[in-house]
């Protein structure tokens, strides 16, 4: 009902809410952007075949072959390789386009990687049952629906 209330609220007075400025600023960023034609090259046609031919490719492995991460990552690494090559990017634009892509989702990474650590530590010390049981007892006085 909140929810509902606040953004009715803002609807009504944009300048209420707290990101109006970025909001306004997103905006005219988007606006001014004059050019929306895209052409897409042969090259470019190609590299988006190779990409549905490998999401096919990891599909039949998948369900066939049994196939988990090691056997998708050769694939998509396979598919990069392969694009950077029709793309004409060379080695070392290869190589950037690899470090900006990893830029965005490393953090996500080592936050999986540590919470995975720490899931083992607990399970090898024998330790995740009583914490688990700790963090039940105390949600034991809540109301069901909570």
């Amino acid at each position: 009902a909140y929810t509902m209330w606040y953004a009715h609220r803002v609807k009504r007075t944009p300048q209420k809410s707290p990101v109006y400025e970025n909001d306004c600023r997103n905006r005219e960023q988007f606006l001014s952007i004059q050019d929306t034609s895209v052409h897409f090259s042969i090259a470019d046609r190609v590299i988006i075949i190779a990409f549905v031919l490998a999401l096919a490719v990891i599909s039949w492995g998948l369900i066939t072959r049994g196939w988990y991460m090691v056997e998708i990552g050769s694939v998509f690494l396979a598919l990069g390789l392969f694009s950077g090559i029709v793309g004409r990017m060379g080695i070392s634009g290869m190589a950037d386009s690899f470090v900006e892509g990893c830029k965005e989702f490393v953090y996500a990474a080592v936050v999986i990687g540590l919470a995975r650590g720490i899931l083992v530590v607990a399970e090898n010390g024998r330790i995740i049952d009583t914490l688990l049981f700790g963090l039940s007892e105390m949600l034991e006085g809540l109301p069901q629906y909570a």
